[in-house]
């Protein structure tokens, strides 16, 4: 199965996958954005690819497919991984993390997702 989380920037996607990754074993997070800045290091920057694949993506999104969506901005990043996985019948495991955990979790995620040029 893959669930695919889209959203706008820093709405929480990467954590809620990490959370997800976390609690539904076994698991793996593909992190297509780890592919993207790849590949613009690779393409001239003449070549304008990614702006002119806009409208196909949103035309697709569109599709019966994506069909499921979830409305965030009152969720905490552990409510919406328990309700995407809900959605999806996914058993996760319990969170037996404290705060001071879940903290260092959600800072080691943020860490991890800088990148550098």
């Amino acid at each position: 199965m893959i669930i695919w989380i889209n959203g706008a920037f820093g709405s929480g996607k990467t954590q809620t996958a990490f959370e997800l990754h976390r609690r539904l074993k076994p698991s793996y997070v593909y992190d297509p954005e780890k592919m993207g800045f790849a590949m613009r290091s690779m393409i001239p920057p003449d070549i304008a690819w990614a702006a002119k694949q806009i409208d196909r993506c949103i035309n697709s999104l569109s599709d019966s497919l994506f069909t499921e969506h979830l409305h965030t901005d009152q969720m905490s990043i552990q409510q919406a991984a328990e309700t995407i996985a809900a959605q999806a019948n996914l058993p996760l495991e319990p969170d037996s993390r404290g705060s001071l955990r879940r903290f260092t979790d959600k800072l080691m995620v943020k860490l991890n997702h800088i990148r550098i040029k």
